[in-house]
C-alpha cells in the first residue's frame, strides 16, 4: 500500500546563513485520498498545491481541480457552494484564456501543463 505524506520543508540558518533544511512529514488523512486525486491510485505520484503557472485566479484553479477529475458543472458547484451557471462561466473564462472549446482539450492541456498533480490548498484547511 501506498502511503502519502505532506512534507514541510523549512530552511535553518547558522549565523544568518542557510545550513541545512529541516523537513517534518505528515500522514494524509485518508479522508483525503481518493481516485480523484491520482491519475492512477495504484501508481505513486506527487501532488502540490501550487499551480503550474499563473494563468488562472484562486475560482478557476478551483473548477479546474474538479473539472480535471470529470466531474460535472452540477458536482463542481455542488462541492464549491456555488450555483451551475457560476461554474458555467468560470469554465467559460478558462476555455478562453487558454483557447481551447471542450472539456477533452481542457483535460489535455491540463495534463500536458501538469494540472492533474495540482490540488487547491483550501482542501488541506485545518490540516496543516
Amino acid at each position: 500500500m501506498v502511503q502519502s505524506f505532506i512534507i514541510e520543508k523549512r530552511p535553518y540558518y547558522n549565523q544568518n546563513k542557510i545550513a541545512g533544511t529541516i523537513c517534518h512529514g505528515r500522514k494524509i488523512p485518508s479522508r483525503l485520498l481518493s481516485e480523484h486525486f491520482f491519475k492512477n491510485p495504484a501508481t505513486p505520484s506527487f501532488l502540490t498545491n501550487h499551480p503550474p503557472n499563473n494563468l488562472f485566479t484562486t475560482k478557476e484553479l478551483n473548477v479546474l481541480f474538479f473539472a480535471m477529475k470529470l466531474f460535472t458543472n452540477q458536482e463542481i458547484a455542488l462541492r464549491l457552494g456555488t450555483y451551475c451557471c457560476v461554474v458555467e462561466q468560470i469554465i467559460q473564462q478558462i476555455y478562453r484564456k487558454i483557447d481551447i472549446y471542450s472539456r477533452k482539450q481542457l483535460r489535455d492541456y491540463g495534463i500536458a501543463e501538469g494540472f492533474d498533480n495540482y490540488f487547491p490548498p483550501y482542501l488541506l484547511k485545518g490540516l496543516l
